[in-house]
């Protein structure tokens, strides 16, 4: 039941096994795209017997590990060989994204890994008579009726500000995540965390190098990440959206043979699709432009929610599964150039907080300021401006790195289950003041950076990739997140990264004469998403269905009449109530959708 509900990250192969005694059964579902031939199938063990592997994900340098395996078996046997020699100090010499078990029969530990950023999810539930039951989705724990279901209020609750569970949490209080970067240990009925990353120490040489240096190590590290993850022996694209991030790939591997996709929403508005064009052009590499003429945006929605298994309210999310469901068949592997922003300081939020980090100090000067009236739209910009630079700077970080970013009003039409139960701010913030105090050290632009990506990156980005692409048995990787590449970035001054308003100092100057004018200093670009729109249209239609159904009532997760009142009033014409609207959606199809499969699973 637990395989089977995952055919769809894995449709090539299935495998199962079993210790002697029954203690310990693992399963695998295989998409197969390195070392595609059945004798790379998982589970795996060693020649003795001793160490069993079954993995998700991909080790790109796995040809160069110190390991004595035939490269024609792929990383799962070189990763399998390491972990004999070394143990769990392989995991820092290991270039990938993955989440894995690894069981030691001789001494009878199961270990559970998560690659550093989090790109690959692992979740797992440890329960009080010493069961550990892990898998890469909620829904498959679910369905092993060997996991408690009571739904965790909190991490409901916290869904308000974020359009996500965060942190390690999930919408299911015995259910969590194991942290990026951390392994977990099951031995004796017992479950032990710790982090297996090493701790980060800027290269001080790097500040002493000339600019021209910097930006050659910069090429350097964005074409060795980006080639080594062209590994593959399943159709490989790289997704062009025409702006810079992955622009930056496609000019890091334009001496390799790789045709880039492009995706045209139809219409007048052909911006982005212009910006691919121009960037293959310069790079003379071939280009598929793909059409989403129509996309049923009921269905897709309801994909979106079942696939994350719990609340989730990223429109951009329906919109890359209906991408990666017209890939589907045609391509197996996608490069996307997810990270961009987290890694070379791409968001404007980010020049707002760092302005908040050095300035803080004349806050008792500027507050004066902040009160003054309000006379026009910029006046409202530079004031709230004033009135983060006059707030304490745990306050400010907070609003600038994410823990407020998304302001809806969902309060107002939550329901008894989740109002009755309100947690503190403290509980709601704590991931984010945790991320803010463990990246002490490092300059203010890159503790910045550093929040933002174990914070809204691994909760809310590289979730809406992983499920949108994998729900359609693709697997899409992201080069910007190679650890050596990161940890360049990360020890360049500041200076290289901002200055003004400028954002991506330094990629955009190492691209300069590597791409169109316009891709390199061009606005942002990403999946233009009309909420307001959708929620008029068909999608705004299935909400009312939503929101006076029974089931939707009784589950009390949202209030309908407040719901339906607010829909009409956006129908209306009144501003503002999309994204609000969507969100509400989104939590009562999960409570419907999730109680389906709880009642599923006690059938069993």
């Amino acid at each position: 039941m637990m395989s089977d509900s995952l055919v769809h990250r894995g449709p090539d192969s299935s495998g199962i096994w079993s210790s002697g005694d029954g203690t310990v059964i693992l399963g695998h579902r295989r998409l197969s795209i390195i070392a595609a031939h059945s004798g790379a199938s998982q589970p795996m063990a060693t020649r003795d017997g001793r160490h069993v592997l079954a993995y998700n994900g991909e080790i790109y340098n796995f040809k160069d590990l110190p390991v004595q395996v035939s490269a024609t078996m792929g990383d799962t046997a070189a990763m399998l060989a390491l972990w004999k020699d070394l143990g769990p100090a392989s995991l820092p010499k290991l270039r990938g994204m993955f989440a894995f078990a690894m069981y030691d029969r001789a001494d009878r530990s199961l270990y559970l890994a998560r690659d550093r950023f989090g790109i690959k999810p692992l979740f797992y539930s440890c329960s009080s008579n010493g069961t550990l039951v892990f898998a890469s989705e909620i829904k498959a724990l679910v369905l092993s009726g060997m996991v408690p279901l009571e739904w965790d209020t909190d991490a409901l609750w916290a869904f308000r500000k974020f359009l996500t569970v965060p942190g390690v949490s999930t919408a299911y209080r015995a259910i969590k995540q194991v942290p990026p970067g951390f392994m977990l240990r099951w031995r004796n009925g017992r479950c032990e965390l710790e982090s297996w990353a090493p701790a980060f120490h800027p290269p001080r040489i790097v500040d002493r190098r000339s600019h021209q240096e910097r930006l050659d190590g910069l090429r350097a590290h964005l074409e060795s990440a980006a080639n080594r993850q062209l590994i593959s022996e399943r159709p490989i694209t790289l997704l062009l959206s025409g702006g810079l991030d992955s622009g930056a790939i496609a000019a890091s591997v334009q001496d390799r043979e790789l045709t880039a996709t492009a995706v045209s929403f139809g219409g007048d508005n052909q911006q982005d699709v212009d910006g691919a064009r121009a960037t293959s052009r310069w790079l003379d590499m071939d280009l598929n432009v793909l059409t989403l003429s129509h996309v049923d945006l009921v269905d897709e929605f309801q994909r979106m929610i079942h696939s994350h298994d719990q609340p989730f309210a990223d429109a951009a999310g329906m919109v890359l599964g209906a991408v990666c469901r017209q890939l589907s068949g045609q391509m197996v592997v996608v490069l996307q150039g997810d990270g961009g922003d987290e890694v070379f300081f791409g968001y404007r939020m980010y020049a707002r907080a760092l302005m908040a980090l050095r300035f803080g100090s004349f806050r008792k000067i500027l507050l004066p300021f902040a009160r003054f009236p309000r006379a026009s739209r910029r006046g409202i910009l530079i004031q709230s401006q004033l009135e983060a630079l006059a707030a304490p700077d745990d306050r400010v970080l907070a609003q600038l790195s994410g823990i407020a970013h998304t302001q809806l009003p969902l309060s107002r039409g939550l329901g008894p289950r989740l109002l009755d139960s309100q947690p503190e701010d403290l509980v709601i913030d704590a991931h984010y003041i945790d991320a803010w105090n463990e990246s002490r050290g490092l300059s203010p632009a890159q503790r910045v950076l550093e929040v933002d990506r174990r914070t809204r990156l691994h909760d809310l980005y590289l979730p809406k990739v992983d499920r949108a692409s994998m729900n359609s048995s693709i697997e899409v990787r992201v080069p910007i997140l190679d650890e050596d590449l990161v940890d360049y970035v990360r020890g360049l001054p500041d200076r290289d990264l901002v200055g003004g308003v400028r954002t991506k100092r330094i990629l955009r100057a190492a691209l300069h004469h590597r791409l169109p004018h316009q891709v390199v200093y061009g606005s942002k670009k990403g999946f233009g998403v009309p909420v307001d729109r959708w929620m008029r249209e068909s999608l705004g239609v299935f909400a009312r269905e939503v929101f006076s159904d029974k089931a939707t009532i009784e589950l009390g997760l949202i209030h309908s009449e407040t719901a339906l009142a607010d829909l009409d009033a956006h129908e209306q014409g009144k501003p503002g109530l999309g994204p609000y609207l969507f969100a509400l959606l989104a939590l009562a199809v999960w409570g419907v959708q999730a109680r389906s499969l709880q009642v599923g699973s006690t059938l069993r």
